[in-house]
């Protein structure tokens, strides 16, 4: 398979030859010496120039052509990126693997038509690089979700053989807020929602209001009447968190009832239904994203009330801290703190581990419904 992929002009072809690329490499690096900044440039350059297609492959047209239509698959973007990156003067491998909805790899039979993608991978200083120039949304060193699929097939003139291909990014979401709550129910403050990594990536990416409205509503549900955006930062710095700044009224958010007031602490991203609902599970559990989702909330209660009862903090784990949930609740004269955490750092979970899972899934949500009773001094 190694020396079938190497004599293809479409393949190594377009790495190794091509040499009018030079010309532009050197055009683009000019008084550019730090290597890392060369190749960031080098992505830069292709994402404006070649707006990917959304199709998969890991042949490439002739650059040249490529270059002209102002398109390709990311066979073509990733191949061209290779080849620019070699005649800069980098020693570049290319990877083939199998997106995630092509299937799983069998790496005992390493056949052609096992793969549906490739990419780039360089060594640099003794940190690996995994390079990927399909979308304008990502830094240059990070590669799309779909291409962790557990493996890759790297290949070289000098080297091949399987490679380990597991995320290092995450679906990560830090909120801090401020909220005062009213006798009547009503929380009335601030929320700053800071996106990172692929949590950044998708808001960036998925602009229409449709799916901004979508955003939300995992974040804040449906509780919220009146949310306004007061600042957004960073939205064109793919290197830099999003960061947004609201402005809430969560109407009748707490229950009030004769002198006491019910209030649930688990605001945002918060659910009451388990996603694992079978009682068995013949097949891997394969989550997109490694995720880690970290909220504190600083409830100002009324002066009127003074807290009966606070929910206790917890910590809940799975084996191999596959996954890991926490809640710490602590109180201030009329100050109450809340924070909480969900982790899941590991993406794929065979069928003897969907018990835990769902027995996790079902503790943590039975933990977010636990509340705090304010009573009336």
């Amino acid at each position: 398979m190694r020396n079938n992929l190497l004599s293809r002009e479409r393949f190594a072809g377009v790495v190794l030859k091509h040499n009018y690329l030079k010309r532009k490499v050197n055009e683009l690096l000019k008084g550019v010496t730090d290597s890392v900044q060369m190749i960031k440039i080098i992505s830069d350059n292709i994402k404006k120039e070649i707006a990917y297609d959304g199709t998969n492959g890991f042949l490439s047209d002739d650059p040249s052509e490529v270059f002209t239509r102002k398109s390709g698959s990311a066979g073509d973007i990733n191949l061209i990126f290779a080849s620019m990156l070699k005649k800069a003067g980098f020693n570049v491998s290319l990877i083939l693997l199998s997106t995630r909805n092509h299937g799983f790899i069998l790496d005992s039979f390493p056949s052609i038509t096992q793969f549906n993608y490739v990419t780039s991978y360089i060594q640099l200083n003794g940190k690996e690089y995994f390079l990927d120039a399909t979308e304008k949304f990502l830094p240059f060193d990070v590669l799309p979700e779909k291409c962790y699929n557990h493996k890759g097939f790297l290949v070289s003139l000098k080297e091949y053989g399987w490679i380990p291909l597991e995320p290092t990014q995450r679906n990560k979401v830090y909120i801090t807020s401020n909220l005062l709550l009213q006798e009547n129910g009503d929380l009335t403050g601030t929320v700053k929602v800071s996106r990172y990594d692929y949590a950044a990536f998708h808001a960036r990416k998925d602009t229409s209001e449709t799916k901004q409205k979508e955003f939300k509503e995992v974040i804040f549900g449906s509780t919220y009447k009146t949310l306004n955006v007061d600042e957004v930062l960073n939205s064109n710095d793919i290197e830099k968190p999003l960061i947004e700044t609201y402005k809430a009224t969560l109407e009748k958010y707490a229950d009030v009832a004769a002198d006491r007031i019910y209030l649930k602490p688990h605001i945002f991203y918060h659910s009451e239904n388990n996603p694992f609902t079978a009682s068995t599970r013949e097949y891997p559990i394969d989550f997109p994203e490694l995720i880690d989702i970290y909220i504190t909330v600083n409830f100002t209660i009324p002066n009127e009330y003074q807290i009966d009862e606070l929910p206790e903090s917890k910590l809940l784990t799975l084996p191999g801290n596959a996954a890991r949930y926490s809640t710490n609740i602590k109180a201030m004269e009329n100050q109450i703190i809340f924070n909480s955490r969900l982790q899941i750092n590991q993406e794929l979970f065979q069928p003897h581990e969907y018990p835990n899972l769902k027995e996790f899934y079902s503790r943590m949500i039975a933990k977010k419904s636990e509340l705090i009773t304010l009573r009336k001094k």
